[in-house]
């Protein structure tokens, strides 16, 4: 699903990126990873997910238009539809851990803490590596 109108701005940054790789919309929704059908939503003003923005800046230095990149750094677009993801992923998360910390099952709960300790150290290791860059 798609998420609200984007600025037009944005909308028309997405169609000049498209014309300066060459492309018609089949070939770009292709590259995108998209269906046709997301792409001209997303040139008639729908906002496109923070996935499709990334590679969006990439295209546009890839063809010449890096002048359109900061248009896109940071835009609202870039997190509109996956902040409503995260909270339901959140949940989602929050209700798997009730359980299994609800059930009392020593391995389960020192396995899922294990893993999550692992993971969590990934996590701020990858976010120590984007704030050097930044």
């Amino acid at each position: 699903m798609l998420g609200p109108r984007a600025n037009s701005k944005v909308e028309n940054l997405i169609r000049q990126i498209r014309q300066a790789a060459g492309l018609n919309q089949s070939d770009f929704a292709r590259l995108l990873g998209r269906s046709i059908q997301s792409l001209q939503g997303y040139e008639r003003g729908r906002v496109p997910p923070a996935e499709v923005v990334e590679k969006l800046k990439v295209l546009a230095r890839q063809h010449n238009r890096a002048d359109l990149v900061p248009a896109l750094e940071g835009h609202p677009t870039a997190v509109a539809r996956v902040i409503p993801r995260r909270a339901a992923e959140r949940q989602r998360w929050h209700d798997i851990l009730d359980e299994i910390l609800d059930s009392t099952e020593a391995d389960a709960i020192t396995a899922v803490e294990q893993a999550l300790s692992v993971f969590a150290n990934y996590v701020r290791a990858q976010q120590a590596k984007l704030k050097k860059k930044a």
